[in-house]
């Protein structure tokens, strides 16, 4: 009787185990999911014939391309702009496209991160990766289009977006990059009506 009551125990002691197991697992796995991008606000203004665009945006870089950052892998961040001129009785038809690429770099020598915008080759360097990060989660006074663009009648409005993109990672890390959820950080469009 003493070794069946002992076994069972052990059976139950071992199914337990398993279920605490089980949920630290689901726990792990819940919290690892990664927030997305997203943009926070955006509103462009007209100023001496050129529209100029503010934008804030949340980055929250997972722990999986963070840890890739910091081993040295450089990480390409592009902000994508549209205006689109809306049609009635047709496809709204995209007047302009913009893209703001930046590359985000970790060097472990001077425990710096080198923050280069790709478009006008102007680099500069932060103790912090959020720092870093919100340098480029915010725009000021950047010049969207030219007013002479908008010459077709019309509603216009603008859209942008934020992308991790994985085409310049290594190799090794690409296929990770496009299933794992950690590496999809892309935001969704975010638009607002040009006034």
């Amino acid at each position: 009787m003493r070794f069946r009551s002992a076994v069972s125990t052990q059976y139950v002691q071992a199914r337990y185990r398993w279920f605490v197991l089980l949920l630290l697992g689901l726990l792990v796995a819940i919290v690892a999911v990664a927030k997305p991008f997203y943009v926070k606000q955006a509103q462009s203004y007209l100023q001496n014939g050129v529209y100029y665009l503010d934008a804030e945006f949340e980055l929250p870089l997972a722990v999986a391309p963070t840890l890739a950052l910091q081993s040295g892998v450089p990480l390409q961040l592009s902000l994508q702009m549209e205006i689109i001129r809306q049609r009635s009785w047709w496809v709204d038809e995209t007047t302009a496209a913009l893209e703001q690429r930046y590359r985000l770099e970790y060097h472990e020598l001077s425990r710096r991160y080198l923050l280069s915008n790709l478009n006008t080759g102007v680099k500069r360097s932060f103790f912090s990766l959020n720092s870093a990060l919100a340098q480029v989660g915010t725009l000021h006074t950047f010049p969207l289009l030219d007013a002479v663009l908008l010459r077709k009648p019309g509603h216009y409005r603008g859209r942008i977006k934020v992308v991790l993109d994985h085409s310049t990672l290594p190799l090794p890390l690409l296929s990770q990059a496009y299933f794992s959820s950690s590496w999809q950080l892309d935001s969704e469009w975010y638009s607002w009506s040009l006034k």
